[in-house]
């Protein structure tokens, strides 16, 4: 993640726009993503419901041998101990990058893109879209790896910082893949949208949005 960098943004199709972000934010991202939004007539954004009913409130991961996944009633998702460390080790190395990334470039971890995005469409009156994959989904596919995928990688996110093949998989090329397929159910094929509309990701997920569509114009000039 390229922390110390501006906001990545690009155009994926004549009709929608791609906005990298930090997951923190500086007062030149702020107007930059209020100019966008002025000139959007959607915004679609990396997050979901049950996050955005949840931000701020913490939800308990703990050990159960009997229960399993989320309960809303205590708000607590009950997994194994081996989920438990994985998803420890994974948020560490994520949170690591952004508050690393937050420092180097002056930004507020305290305020994110989707927060001040979601209250600027609602002040605007624009359409807003949650279209990542829930995050309960997301930790049920995560706690679904085989033993053998959750020991490999604790074994990365410990020692190395990195992911391994299924985690990248998961967190960044299906979630990425699901994402357009979601604007596409709200506003129909990416390629034929009749409005015009932001896609707000993290800068990653831009960078390998940036790259497919750099890859799909050389395989295009190619053919």
């Amino acid at each position: 993640m390229a922390c110390g960098e501006e906001l990545l943004i690009f155009d994926y199709t004549p009709k929608l726009k791609i906005v990298g972000t930090h997951h923190a934010l500086n007062d030149s991202d702020k107007k930059t993503l209020e100019l966008l939004v002025d000139q959007s007539d959607f915004v679609a954004l990396e997050w979901d419901e049950f996050r955005a009913e949840k931000e701020g409130l913490e939800v308990y991961i703990r050990v159960s041998k009997k229960k399993k996944g989320y309960y809303p009633e205590d708000n607590t998702y009950y997994a194994r101990r081996i989920d438990i460390i994985f998803e420890e080790l994974l948020g560490e190395v994520c949170n690591r990058d952004v508050i690393e990334g937050a420092k180097l470039s002056g930004r507020n971890v305290e305020e994110n893109e989707f927060t001040l995005c979601q209250n600027l469409c609602r002040e605007k009156r624009k359409n807003v879209y949650l279209v990542d994959i829930p995050e309960l989904v997301l930790m049920d596919q995560l706690f679904a790896f085989s033993t053998k995928q959750k020991l490999l990688a604790i074994i990365n996110l410990k020692f190395f910082k990195r992911f391994t093949y299924a985690l990248d998989n998961l967190l960044l090329e299906e979630r990425e893949n699901y994402m357009l397929n979601e604007i596409e159910k709200y506003e129909g094929p990416i390629n034929e949208l009749k409005r015009k509309g932001i896609l707000v990701v993290g800068y990653t997920h831009a960078e390998n949005y940036l790259s497919k569509l750099k890859n799909n114009v050389l395989d295009g000039d190619s053919e």
